[in-house]
């Protein structure tokens, strides 16, 4: 009886039963996430293999894809899969990330409702969307006649009443449940905040990295404590931004937190009754024997060691980390500066609009702010969001400043980048008016619209392949 987990890289794992397998939220190519993220380790297995391998199981492997991230959903990937394989997705209100799907050629799509079983060979699949954090993510919740194995994402809330329910239910009181979560921070605070970034103010920086990565994780083990998980597994972190590589070099390096169990041991934790399994990628979990064995690179040598070299190659690849971002936008050498405050105006209206669509209490919320987006060296716009005005009025103090360079605003507006690329991907900067106040509703909507934007509001004319 052959029942594993083959941990890939990141959030990605292969679950072997038998002669049935599911792939989860695969990455194995060294396509960027949010423009800027490779993962970190790499998948120690090539994409042209881990794709020829499916393509040749005979429709007896299944890829399960918990959301359209780009480190969830690997675009490059995806297309060489042969369009028949089974595809296993959230059914979402929004169905652009399902277009996305279907743009890789995919035909065998199977949406996954609400805490109702989709059978696959051995496996059912449910999925449970956790509304009030997110209308993009979703729990996934895989289970067999041994086990259970919660693909949790980066759902790093406290999971509803509903959702803890389901998984007991369904243990029946005897399987073993797997708790997978994400152990890290995917934003851009504090990295793109002056206040540390510019004053080189590392130590802050690293000081509230450390506690903002202990928070998301204690949130994950209570929700696997909840849930009377047997086994935690740490991931969703495995990363490594190469735009803060190239922005700070090795000075940024002690600050970027590796999510291994080794150094989760390291933070002052509450783990409950749910045991850390010392499970990192490129090892494979038994289940038949509980054991953990290792690939030959990490039978003698330590995972921390092997990453932290990997640092090093991916601190010298960062020199040229722009250089196709410098040749796409060669389009823009004969536009002005007063060109791109025009597009600028342009996506700030769209902005505006997005949100006069919202519900009230969002609107009445937002209403409130004014927001700019200052072009470093040359001129700021600021937005008003309780008339919608746009004006170069320094003495309306924003709510929220955006510093990015001319470079990152034409990639934005052309739609190369969206608004996570400057955010979770750390090209732009960002500062908050009162310093305290967070943003939260704000940060959220220019997320979503960022999408929208970037996949139906682009000018024409500055498509890069015009």
């Amino acid at each position: 009886m052959n029942k594993k987990f083959h941990f890939l890289n990141h959030t990605s794992l292969l679950l072997q039963h038998n002669s049935h397998y599911l792939l989860l939220d695969p990455w194995p190519s060294e396509s960027l996430s949010f423009n800027s993220w490779k993962t970190h380790p790499p998948c120690f297995l090539d994409d042209n293999i881990l794709a020829s391998f499916i393509n040749s199981s005979k429709n007896k492997l299944g890829i399960v894809i918990s959301h359209a991230h780009d480190d969830h959903c690997d675009d490059s990937f995806l297309k060489k899969v042969n369009p028949s394989t089974p595809v296993f997705f959230p059914k979402y209100k929004s169905k652009g990330a399902l277009r996305r799907l279907v743009q890789n050629n995919l035909s065998n799509i199977n949406e996954i409702n609400s805490l109702i079983n989709i059978s696959f060979g051995p496996y059912k699949i449910s999925s449970y969307i956790i509304s009030e954090h997110s209308q993009d993510d979703a729990v996934i919740i895989i289970s067999t006649d041994d086990y259970i194995f919660v693909h949790a994402n980066d759902n790093s809330v406290k999971f509803p009443e509903e959702l803890v329910k389901h998984i007991i239910n369904i243990s029946n009181g005897y399987k073993k449940i797997f708790f997978a979560s994400q152990t890290g921070i995917a934003n851009g605070y504090p990295y793109c905040y002056p206040q540390f970034a510019m004053n080189k103010d590392f130590e802050e920086m690293k000081k509230i990295v450390t506690d903002k990565t202990k928070k998301t994780i204690q949130i994950a083990i209570d929700n696997a404590n909840l849930v009377k998980s047997d086994h935690f597994i740490s991931y969703a972190a495995y990363t490594i931004s190469m735009s803060l590589l190239e922005q700070y070099g090795e000075k940024i390096l002690p600050i970027l937190y590796l999510p291994s169990p080794s150094n989760l041991k390291k933070l002052s934790l509450d783990w409950g009754k749910v045991s850390l399994l010392d499970y990192v990628p490129g090892d494979t979990f038994d289940f038949t024997n509980n054991s953990v064995s290792k690939p030959f690179w990490l039978e003698q040598n330590n995972f921390e060691d092997i990453a932290s070299e990997l640092q090093k190659l991916r601190l010298n690849s960062s020199k040229s980390f722009s250089n196709n971002y410098n040749i796409n936008l060669k389009k823009f050498d004969d536009y002005t500066i007063s060109d791109l405050i025009i597009y600028l105006k342009k996506y700030l209206k769209n902005f505006y609009d997005f949100i006069c669509k919202s519900d009230e209490d969002l609107k009445k919320n937002l209403m409130e702010i004014a927001l700019e987006f200052k072009i470093e060296n040359e001129s700021s716009l600021i937005l008003n969001l309780k008339d919608g005005s746009i004006s170069t009025n320094k003495n309306l103090i924003p709510n929220k400043r955006i510093t990015i360079n001319k470079k990152n605003c034409w990639l934005l507006l052309s739609g190369i980048f969206n608004f996570e690329s400057l955010y979770i991907g750390h090209h732009a900067k960002f500062e908050r008016f009162p310093p305290e106040k967070f943003n939260e509703k704000l940060m959220m909507q220019l997320q979503i619209f960022g999408y929208i934007y970037q996949k139906r509001l682009v000018p024409s004319e500055l498509y890069l392949n015009n």
